[in-house]
């Protein structure tokens, strides 16, 4: 639906659509009372795919969204490094802001149990990102 032209009347109708859509899903994230948060993974990944192939002009705007509104770190590193996607410089700074405050704390909730195969995956993904 969201990749056809003829479905919104116009770009404006199309983007107030995706940005409300990707509003609702980070607000169902943030306060889901099961905490899985691979429930979750699979709406913001495509909206991932969607900006950065469909909707360019709105990347930017996925970006901030997903890292001023989702207080989990490891689930933001999960998704912005999960594919080949090419993060904004203005999106990129504000994750590396958020990780220089967080992951401390991430690092530490992760490494708990430290058979977590988790724990490989986090840090693989925080390099490829460049937040080590």
């Amino acid at each position: 639906m969201l990749e056809h032209e003829t479905t919104f009347t116009n770009k404006k109708a199309r983007n107030s659509y995706f940005k409300y859509l990707l509003k609702f899903t980070i607000s169902q994230t943030r306060f889901s009372v099961i905490n899985n948060d691979d429930n979750y993974l699979i709406p913001l990944h495509l909206m991932l795919l969607i900006v950065n192939q469909i909707y360019q002009d709105l990347k930017l705007f996925y970006e901030s969204e997903v890292v001023d509104n989702l207080d989990n770190l490891s689930l933001i590193v999960d998704i912005f490094s999960s594919s080949d996607y090419t993060m904004t410089t203005k999106g990129n700074k504000k994750l590396k802001q958020k990780a220089k405050l967080e992951l401390v704390f991430e690092r530490r909730k992760i490494l708990r149990n430290s058979n977590n195969p988790k724990t490989v995956l986090f840090e693989k993904a925080l390099e490829k990102l460049g937040l080590n």
